[in-house]
């Protein structure tokens, strides 16, 4: 069962030394304005506030504690901070204490949070995932048979097939994942071209559609022509482009939320079904920690991806 206790660092707090503690935060957003009001948002990820308290140290340890924090906050080195379910690795950003005397210090902390290593509970994310990478693959499937380059609608259609070919993204190994990143970027390369090009001919624009005195009405209207398909083009490349950034970004972080345990002996079944609800997730953990034996021995820190690849036990070559 979970503690209630407070410790950051070599600091322990007693029931009655911290108050109440906010956390949560923000998800970072980048939002890109297209013409006639839409706009395509991407999630850049979750900007926690800062976690900050205050309370009094009494007691015998009143004075070490508070000095002890302050050489902490002078080190400048990332601490533990745990309290209930919460875990978290900080920096102390500010630590101000009030000589009371030795057995009674009022302080006041604030602390950066670098990582966020709480187990939150669990979500229908092989669900979220998969549908979030399918529909966005859909839209940037219609925006590039709007641009209408057979380059780019080739390198699509790869795309499209290295995505059909997972079932569920959300228990893919990393080696799957790649599958699918690389033709992304294929992707992302082409569009990155087109809207260069896009950019080169509006920027050649010195009047509209080159109407100019004597210039052959042919030649004029081709001009014109092209300057409207590069203003269109420019504005369905930068949605797809952001469209297809997007779906990086979710493959990027299916298996980006590793912790770590340090266990003395064991083996990797029990971990699998601590983590997962299955010994057969023992597969998952020794690939991300490259071994190959179940069996663990002496002390070791162990890389705990966020989902598992279900092989059913077998180790995969």
């Amino acid at each position: 069962m979970a503690t209630t206790i407070l410790k950051l660092g070599d600091v322990t707090f007693g029931d009655t030394e911290a108050g109440t503690i906010p956390f949560g935060g923000d998800q970072k957003l980048n939002i890109h304005k297209l013409v006639g009001g839409k706009r395509v948002i991407k999630a850049m990820g979750t900007d926690d506030i800062p976690l900050e308290w205050s309370g009094i140290f009494v007691g015998s340890l009143a004075l070490e504690k508070a000095l002890t924090l302050q050489r902490m906050k002078n080190d400048g080195r990332s601490l533990n901070l745990t309290w209930s379910y919460m875990s978290y690795v900080v920096l102390i950003r500010t630590f101000i204490a009030d000589f009371e005397a030795p057995f009674k210090i009022p302080y006041r902390i604030v602390c950066e949070v670098a990582e966020d290593r709480t187990d939150l509970p669990p979500t229908n994310s092989a669900f979220d995932v998969n549908q979030a990478i399918n529909d966005d693959m859909n839209t940037a499937q219609g925006l590039s048979d709007d641009v209408g380059d057979s380059t780019l609608s080739s390198l699509t259609a790869t795309l499209n097939t290295a995505i059909s070919n997972v079932s569920n993204f959300a228990k893919a190994a990393q080696s799957t994942i790649n599958g699918v990143l690389q033709p992304l970027n294929a992707v992302r390369s082409q569009v990155a071209v087109l809207i260069s090009a896009s950019e080169n001919v509006l920027k050649n624009v010195t009047t509209v559609g080159g109407l100019l005195p004597n210039n052959p009405l042919a030649k004029s209207v081709a001009s014109l022509s092209n300057q409207v398909n590069s203003t269109l083009a420019a504005g369905k490349l930068a949605q797809m482009n952001a469209v297809l950034g997007r779906m990086g970004a979710n493959l990027g972080q299916i298996n980006s939320s590793v912790k770590k345990v340090t266990v003395a002996g064991g083996n990797l079944y029990d971990l699998a079904a601590k983590n997962y609800g299955k010994a057969t997730g023992w597969t998952t953990i020794a690939s991300a920690n490259g071994v190959t034996d179940p069996e663990v021995t002496d002390v070791k820190t162990l890389n705990i991806p966020k989902n598992t690849n279900d092989t059913d036990g077998i180790l995969e070559a």
